[in-house]
């Protein structure tokens, strides 16, 4: 893993603060899993929200739900590529994943 992001450094030319705070994220389990959990565990509740609202079938709901997963992950991927690229800084990423 750590090769891997020592090539893409290189492509990218981030410099040494950016690659260290990639190398940290994938470094700590505790902290990936808890932004994955946020993120899905916020899209099920915009749908719970939804279905009481709306009076959709709990089908309904996790049909809503399940659809906006991917987005959680297009989300997470944009945001690490454009901080790795330098299009964007540390903080806009912090208020990325919020």
């Amino acid at each position: 893993m750590i090769q891997t992001l020592n090539f893409l450094s290189h492509i990218f030319h981030t410099s040494d603060r950016c690659f260290y705070h990639i190398k940290t994220l994938s470094n700590d389990l505790a902290l990936t899993i808890a932004i994955v959990l946020g993120l899905l565990g916020s899209k099920f509740l915009a749908a719970m929200v939804a279905k009481v609202l709306y009076r959709y079938s709990w089908h309904e709901t996790l049909v809503m739900w399940s659809l906006s997963i991917p987005q959680v992950a297009a989300t997470l991927a944009a945001a690490l590529v454009g901080l790795q690229v330098g299009l964007i800084n540390e903080l806009v990423l912090l208020n990325n994943i919020d």
